[in-house]
């Protein structure tokens, strides 16, 4: 009996290992729960303007970046979920253009890496985007399933280390307001 819970307890612990998320798409990344490297370029404000069609299910907005960069020549953002319409880019100057970007191959785990190329003077990005019925991450409630029973509800369901959310977010809880309140 003995040997038999020591044989337990031994593959229980021995199967315990500090796994890590494989770097096979983008190597050398040194966050191993997001494709993004921000010793290159990074976020560092972020601007959401976005609105629930609760007929449709659906998210659509706009997400402005700030950014900031050392030496390179794109940026990586994780991506999992949304359909990306456009892309722009705005410079010092006030110069907008569209964005030359691509959407890499998908990871299990973290979802697609999204590759934005900039140019020299880029300050932000603005991503056109809108999430899909689809969405794992945004749970939509109809009037019925909500306090007052008179208006929908839309709850994005966070875990900070999946890139699953509707939004480009992952912090974002989206609802319709009431008319008055508008």
């Amino acid at each position: 009996m003995n040997k038999i819970m020591f044989l337990g307890l031994l593959i229980t612990f021995g199967s315990c290992t500090n796994a890590t998320i494989p770097k096979t798409i983008i190597p050398n990344r040194p966050d191993p729960h997001s494709f993004s490297q921000p010793e290159i370029a990074k976020t560092t404000h972020l601007e959401l303007d976005v609105m629930c069609d609760f007929e449709k299910k659906q998210i659509i907005g706009t997400a402005t970046y700030t950014i900031e960069r050392t030496t390179g020549e794109e940026i990586i953002l994780d991506l999992n979920g949304p359909v990306i319409e456009s892309i722009s880019l705005d410079s010092e100057s006030g110069k907008k253009e569209n964005a030359e970007f691509s959407i890499g191959p998908l990871d299990s785990i973290l979802g697609y890496p999204l590759i934005i190329k900039l140019k020299q003077d880029t300050r932000k990005i603005v991503i056109n985007y809108h999430t899909t019925e689809a969405a794992k991450a945004l749970q939509w409630m109809a009037p019925s399933l909500t306090f007052s029973k008179k208006f929908p509800f839309c709850l994005l369901k966070v875990n900070p280390f999946s890139p699953e959310p509707g939004c480009l977010v992952k912090t974002v809880q989206a609802y319709d307001s009431p008319t008055m309140l508008r």
